[in-house]
């Protein structure tokens, strides 16, 4: 199998799986009765991280929207000399973005967080 076949089994297969994790969310979301919510939340954005050898592509999906496609909002080669400011500023921006939409989902959702003694740092 040549390279670029395997980058486009890998992406085939990435897509895939982000189309599973979207209608799972989705599931999940129809279960509930979210429409008694006044922030009526919605399935979220998701996330994909795709290392293959020094490349790293982050894909996302909207896992609201069953017609949505896979994007592609970040291609880094990690082992380009002098980028890796840029790749850490990237990749940090797109977890502190998910997180931040998955903490705001919580609270429309009501959720609270438990965090047993067992479980919490402490240090913190």
């Amino acid at each position: 199998m040549e390279v670029s076949d395997s980058s486009e089994a890998s992406s085939a297969q990435c897509e895939e799986q982000l189309a599973k994790l979207a209608e799972r969310w989705r599931q999940r979301f129809d279960e509930r009765d979210l429409e008694s919510l006044p922030s009526h939340p919605k399935a979220p954005v998701i996330y994909g991280f795709i290392i293959m050898s020094s490349a790293l592509i982050i894909v996302s999906r909207d896992a609201a929207n069953p017609e949505a496609n896979t994007h592609t909002p970040l291609k880094m080669n990690m082992a380009e000399d002098c980028q890796e400011g840029w790749n850490a500023l990237g990749i940090m921006v797109t977890i502190c973005w998910a997180r931040d939409m998955l903490m705001r989902l919580r609270e429309d959702l009501g959720l609270t967080v438990r965090i047993s003694e067992a479980e919490s740092d402490p240090d913190a």
